[in-house]
């Protein structure tokens, strides 16, 4: 017995829209036979026929569809290389720089290295390992009555800090105070 298919099923066989199997059966691509009901079936045998060909269509005219988006494209990628770069490089953000201020210095008058680095959008690790490497010196200060030391960094030694970060090319947020020059009396 032959099988016959409707155009609900048709369409789901070949990935096509139902509307595209109903146009082909009116354009008579598809031998078709109508029903009582009104509905449309088509022998399996006449759509065997039709897949290659549908198939190789198909295929061509999405790869014809496609090279046509890749000439777009590349015509795109071709006007904005000629356009002028705008606005500034782009950069990696940082957090806004803490205030360099008294509050952030202990009892001696002299900035703890960790919040002379914050200050400067530098990780306390990196001051922390610079200062171990002995990049620079800091001068340790009792900072409270259970006598915990806190390495702080005295103009010299501020401006020390400042002269090995240019000289690493380390990018660092300058402050009011900044180049932190060493006082000559």
């Amino acid at each position: 017995m032959e099988e016959t298919l409707t155009t609900t099923q048709i369409a789901a066989r070949l990935a096509i829209s139902e509307r595209t199997a109903q146009r082909w059966i009116a354009q008579k691509k598809l031998p078709a036979r109508l029903l009582k009901n009104g509905r449309y079936v088509v022998s399996s045998d006449d759509l065997k026929a039709l897949e290659p060909t549908y198939t190789e269509q198909a295929i061509e005219s999405r790869l014809i569809e496609l090279e046509s988006r890749i000439q777009a494209l590349s015509a795109r990628v071709g006007e904005l290389e000629k356009q002028p770069a705008t606005g500034a490089p782009v950069r990696t953000l940082r957090p806004a720089p803490v205030p360099y201020n008294s509050a952030a210095r202990n009892e001696t008058g002299i900035p703890s290295a960790r919040s002379f680095a914050e200050a400067h959008s530098v990780t306390r690790w990196r001051m922390e390992g610079q200062i171990k490497a002995g990049a620079f010196t800091a001068t340790p200060v009792v900072v409270n009555s259970a006598g915990r030391i806190v390495p702080s960094l005295n103009q010299e030694q501020q401006a020390a800090a400042i002269r090995h970060w240019d000289s690493i090319g380390l990018e660092y947020t300058r402050c009011a105070n900044c180049p932190h020059t060493a006082k000559t009396v």
